[in-house]
């Protein structure tokens, strides 16, 4: 293993994990927008609950937040 400086390696990883977290943000959202989509065709909340793999109040906060940001 390489002599790294603890600063710059801890400074590297802080901004490895804003970025993931910036990233995550995206795609949660992007899966609140199709999750809002089924619902609205018609898909049962049981199934949106089996393919997220989210609890019932979790959907419901998925829509939500879905239809707060349409």
């Amino acid at each position: 293993m390489e002599n790294i400086d603890p600063k710059d390696g801890l400074v590297k990883v802080v901004q490895q994990l804003h970025d993931l977290d910036e990233r995550r943000a995206e795609l949660v959202a992007e899966r609140d927008m199709l999750m809002l989509q089924a619902r609205e065709n018609g898909m049962p909340w049981s199934e949106l609950g089996g393919l997220s793999c989210l609890s019932v109040g979790a959907v419901r906060n998925s829509l939500e937040r879905a239809r707060r940001n349409s």
